[in-house]
């Protein structure tokens, strides 16, 4: 049978996970929307994720893989196929991973963050975790190239990370359960909420508000995948991501975990450069400005939030 927008519609039996309502049906777990449409996975590759059913919510855009997925199974594709897929093998070894010319062109998005959070922090931070660290390379340029005093936390549980976090400063940690509560002055979590499953991350955010310090901030970016506004994501692999987030859906999920959001926008590549597009950057170049980092129709989602005890204003 086919879907409003062309796929193949899943078989109402293997849409039986996440979030239910009283009445026994799915809600969304962003807005508490019941207007939830039915999706295929988009373009697997890996045999564990044909056959799922994501719904997404029509009314803000969430999106969650809602079929049961072993978790021993996942553990062991994260081990085998996705480390590979990620060219995590074939890095060079600590020493030359952060030489300053093996730097030079890679970690434009790290800095980006980075600068994003220099001009929010109320001062020098701490204590900085990163969740998902990977090769550390975002704390790593943190201490380099902003505050060299800071204590750097990595949670990363591939352990073939180890010789690369140390040599970037971090102490690694297998979970963030292992932070002290109230110590983190900046939480990077950069691609990494989008792998959680849709029962996990509400308490995911919850446990790492927990970590914030009085001054503490979040900083997270997700793919920008909203199916619902625009149906040609469809058309991307999106593996192995369970969830997937619209702009509204993003700020809706900090929210119900208790933070306040102080900045939120699409970053990254523009997907479609449209004529508006093309001519602001001709502008600005004009002008002697550089293009625009945020706005549009771009891959990625940004937010920086804190805890309302700390909290300012928000947009």
């Amino acid at each position: 049978m086919q879907s409003e927008d062309g796929g193949s519609e899943p078989r109402q039996a293997e849409v039986t996970g996440g979030t239910r309502g009283p009445s026994g049906l799915p809600v969304c777990i962003a807005c508490g929307g019941r207007r939830l449409k039915p999706m295929d996975y988009p373009l697997p590759r890996n045999e564990l994720f044909r056959n799922l059913a994501v719904l997404v919510c029509q009314t803000c855009g969430f999106g969650a893989v809602k079929t049961p997925i072993d978790p021993q199974r996942l553990h062991r594709y994260y081990e085998d196929d996705y480390a590979g897929h990620a060219g995590r093998e074939a890095k060079a070894a600590p020493e030359r991973y952060f030489s300053d010319s093996a730097l030079m062109f890679k970690p434009q998005r790290s800095l980006s963050q980075l600068r994003l959070a220099e001009g929010t922090l109320s001062g020098a931070p701490r204590t900085i975790l990163d969740v998902g660290a990977g090769f550390g390379t975002t704390l790593f340029l943190a201490r380099q190239q902003f505050w060299p005093e800071a204590e750097l936390l990595a949670v990363e549980p591939d352990a073939s990370m180890a010789g690369y976090l140390s040599r970037a400063g971090c102490r690694q940690l297998a979970s963030p359960q292992q932070v002290d509560p109230g110590s983190c002055d900046l939480i990077v979590a950069s691609h990494v909420l989008e792998h959680y499953q849709e029962e996990e991350i509400l308490d995911i955010l919850g446990a790492l508000r927990t970590l914030l310090s009085p001054r503490g901030w979040i900083l997270a970016e997700v793919p920008n995948s909203d199916f619902s506004a625009d149906p040609d994501i469809a058309g991307h692999s999106h593996e192995p991501h369970l969830l997937f987030f619209s702009k509204k859906s993003l700020r809706q999920v900090f929210e119900r975990c208790g933070l306040r959001v102080s900045f939120l926008d699409t970053v990254g590549p523009v997907r479609r450069r449209g004529l508006g597009d093309r001519l602001g950057n001709r502008l600005r170049r004009l002008a002697g400005r550089p293009a625009s980092e945020y706005g549009g129709n771009r891959a990625a989602l940004r937010i920086l939030a804190q805890a309302p005890s700390s909290a300012g204003g928000s947009v």
